[in-house]
């Protein structure tokens, strides 16, 4: 009788012991902020997990942490290593989802990076100003490129994307003077002014869901002369590929409605272009719209190759006359194709 009453007794004590921890547990609130080693962390907005918001080291090769005391790293805030100049590598680990703005920019001695399958957010100008930068590795999960996020990487010679990035920002490789390719994804629909003064960009490869070449994607890409491709794109944009020094030959896809304003200006070594001819829905014929100085500085323009799918010779673009003076005396050379648009 004694030993089972103290058994139970003994029962109850454990009891409540465990109940006691177990409630303080439950209570325990994680900590607003947390550092350890040279980073600096704060609670994330789900409560669950911990952003990094600081970094004061001085390595030269970091591997950044996808975890801190026991909690979750989910994010490098804004800013974080921004204008970092003893950052030469970089490993962000599997489990961060986030890389805020200009996280990394102006990280002048930064020169390869490396990204997890985990990310799913780059800000934007994330890598703005990386110099150094010659390889990055893209995660398979990124959809898209926010705004500038490669601007100023001047040593950058090639990257690849994700074959799902549906959309690259404004300015992304802006002013990347060592970029000489690109192939854009298959799934990309969306692009902006992303490659202005590529100086060294000399082949393209469009895919078929672009729909627009938007206003000076190309300009300034003095070594340009292979664009491939692009035969979803409506509508080539204001200065699209204004001063474009190298372009000898262009073929404006069949697609093309609008050839904007500016679109070919000052491309001195354009010396032929080709349109096709639409057959519309109800069969009628009609060709793109051609505004004002798109071809103006194109000296060496003497040639406009014609697709048509008519009987008759005719050229049924409407071209407006200012500054393009050079495509409309251009001897126009006919070609006959079948196929409805």
């Amino acid at each position: 009788m004694i030993r089972e009453r103290l058994s139970k007794a003994v029962f109850f004590i454990v009891f409540a012991v465990l109940a006691a921890a177990l409630l303080a547990s439950c209570s325990e609130e994680a900590p607003p902020s947390l550092k350890e080693g040279d980073f600096i962390y704060m609670k994330a907005r789900d409560g669950n997990s911990y952003e990094l918001i600081s970094y004061d080291g001085e390595e030269t090769a970091l591997t950044v942490p996808a975890s801190v005391q026991g909690y979750r790293v989910s994010a490098i805030s804004d800013g974080v290593f921004k204008g970092n100049e003893a950052l030469e590598s970089v490993t962000v680990s599997d489990g961060i989802s986030l890389i805020g703005k200009e996280a990394f920019y102006g990280c002048s001695a930064l020169e390869s990076v490396v990204l997890p399958d985990s990310i799913l957010s780059i800000e934007t100008a994330a890598f703005e100003g990386c110099t150094s930068l010659s390889s990055i590795r893209l995660p398979k999960t990124l959809s898209k490129l926010n705004d500038r996020t490669f601007k100023r990487c001047f040593n950058l010679k090639k990257i690849e994307l994700p074959s799902n990035v549906s959309y690259i920002g404004d300015g992304v490789f802006e002013q990347c003077i060592s970029l000489m390719t690109f192939t854009l994804p298959k799934e990309t629909a969306t692009m902006g002014a992303c490659f202005i003064g590529c100086t060294s960009l000399y082949r393209v490869d469009l895919n078929k869901e672009l729909r627009e070449i938007a206003d000076e994607t190309f300009a300034e890409c003095r070594s340009l002369w292979s664009i491939n491709g692009g035969e979803g794109v409506s509508k080539i944009g204001s200065g699209a590929f204004r001063n474009c020094k190298a372009l000898e030959s262009f073929t404006v896809p069949k697609s093309v409605r609008v050839v904007g304003p500016d679109a070919f200006r000052g491309c001195s070594a354009l010396e032929d272009v080709r349109f096709y001819e639409r057959v519309q829905a109800d069969g009628s014929l009609t060709g793109a719209t051609v505004r004002t100085n798109a071809f103006l500085g194109c000296d060496a323009l003497t040639a406009l190759y014609y697709y048509h799918s008519g009987e008759d010779k005719a050229v049924r673009l409407t071209i407006e006359p200012i500054g393009n003076e050079s495509l409309t005396d251009a001897q126009v050379i006919f070609s006959y194709f079948s196929g409805a648009d």
